[in-house]
């Protein structure tokens, strides 16, 4: 199937996708992702983000990688 004729992905197929995947409830789970590589997300790329607290729960923990590389601010200070 061509990229461009992909079906839209909804936040319950990304729910039911992870659960496929076997995460679940209170899993620990780093995303870095490149959300346009999933396609064209029903209600915006946020919903990414929503489907994975859902199922990881509560007691779940969703880590994210903050970088300053290629920051327009430049780097932050040294510490020595």
């Amino acid at each position: 199937m061509e990229r461009n004729k992909l079906p839209p992905i909804t936040k319950s197929r990304l729910t039911a996708d992870l659960k496929k995947l076997g995460v679940t409830s209170g899993d620990t789970i780093m995303l870095h992702a490149f959300v346009k590589a999933i396609g064209w997300i029903v209600d915006g790329p946020d919903i990414v983000i929503q489907a994975l607290l859902e199922v990881l729960g509560k007691e779940g923990t969703l880590m994210m990688l903050a970088s300053w590389e290629d920051s327009p601010w430049g780097a932050p200070p040294q510490v020595c």
